[in-house]
């Protein structure tokens, strides 16, 4: 739900039975745990974080198949033609997925554009990050033109990566990168960096996938490409660094996907909005420890999320993007109220 000049993310998981709890969480710059690494993973914490820190607590999140598939929202984005857009994110996601962990193996990870039956690019129809519990999805990429008119979008950040995930497990369940128009224009910057003040998309994206992967903010290595903080026009974050490399295979260099791969939506495939977002989840029912429930007889349970959001840091530093977390809880439903 990250970073200077572009990166930020989010993470949010809905469980289900009733009544329950449905809790919002957006972390802007959500980091996640780590020991005497440099690199870190996104958690189910819900500890508030800083830049230069690592958040240890909770479970750290990871997919749990090896296909995941993102559609490009209808509009597109005036900065760059959707020909465009397709090419920044296979190199983006593919740094990811052509990592080669220590031992030799290749974790394989496949995040591409979903495709009709045809074999035709699809596209979204949802401008917003939101989860279907227990129904359809869409993993959207959009490029928010209304930015400053959406609540708890700091008007600085590049972009913002929602991971709604299982609070319990910390398997992910679904991921939406929105990116803000008004930080733009976004462009391809070729071999330099940019230095008219244009933004290279492959260099936020590649970090925005880190995300969509669980990866949190490295604190500490300005080189990764999961550091929270960059210079605009900046392009080093297109290519991992050792440090990227080893929070992603300490994630997947041991998973056992399988031969299989199926990128289908968990739920199935919805190109429109309108979810149940943190509602009941037939299909894995979890229970959070501890929790209370204030609505009625039975054991409640926790929906939330986290964002890590980048913005430009105050006067005299409008080059760089720093990172905070804020946590917040936003509704206590009955399950009758959303279906």
């Amino acid at each position: 739900m990250s970073r200077v000049n572009a990166l930020n993310q989010e993470h949010r998981t809905g469980l289900g039975s009733s009544p329950f709890l449905w809790m919002l969480a957006i972390a802007i710059a959500f980091l996640a745990p780590g020991t005497a690494r440099a690199w870190c993973r996104m958690t189910t914490s819900m500890i508030p974080s800083t830049p230069g820190t690592c958040v240890r607590d909770g479970v750290p999140l990871a997919w749990g198949h090896r296909c995941t598939s993102y559609r490009f929202f209808v509009d597109g984005t005036p900065d760059l033609s959707f020909d465009d857009l397709r090419a920044v994110a296979a190199l983006s996601f593919g740094a990811w997925g052509d990592v080669t962990c220590p031992s030799g193996a290749r974790p394989g990870l496949v995040a591409h554009e979903g495709t009709d039956a045809t074999g035709a690019p699809q596209l979204s129809y949802c401008d917003r990050s939101e989860y279907n519990i227990g129904g359809p999805n869409v993993a959207t990429i959009v490029f928010v033109r209304d930015w400053s008119t959406r609540p708890m979008y700091d008007p600085s950040a590049y972009a913002v990566t929602t991971v709604w995930h299982n609070t319990r497990t910390g398997e992910i369940y679904d991921v939406d990168m929105e990116y803000n128009e008004q930080r733009g224009p976004f462009t391809r910057c070729g071999d330099v960096p940019c230095s008219d003040g244009r933004v290279d998309l492959q260099d936020v994206m590649t970090h925005e996938a880190g995300h969509w992967f669980g990866m949190g903010h490295t604190p500490d290595d300005a080189a990764a490409t999961m550091y929270f903080a960059a210079p605009a026009g900046e392009i080093e974050k297109r290519t991992l660094q050792p440090d990227d490399i080893g929070g992603f295979c300490d994630a997947y260099e041991f998973a056992a996907f399988g031969p299989t791969c199926d990128d289908r939506p968990r739920g199935g495939l919805k190109l429109t909005c309108g979810a149940t977002a943190c509602g009941p989840d037939p299909q894995s029912l979890q229970f959070s420890p501890g929790a209370t429930g204030a609505l009625g007889a039975g054991p409640p349970v926790i929906c939330h999320g986290g964002a890590a959001t980048c913005g430009v840091a105050g006067a005299g530093r409008s080059d760089w993007l720093l990172c905070w977390a804020i946590l917040a809880t936003l509704a206590v439903v009955r399950r009758r109220a959303r279906k």
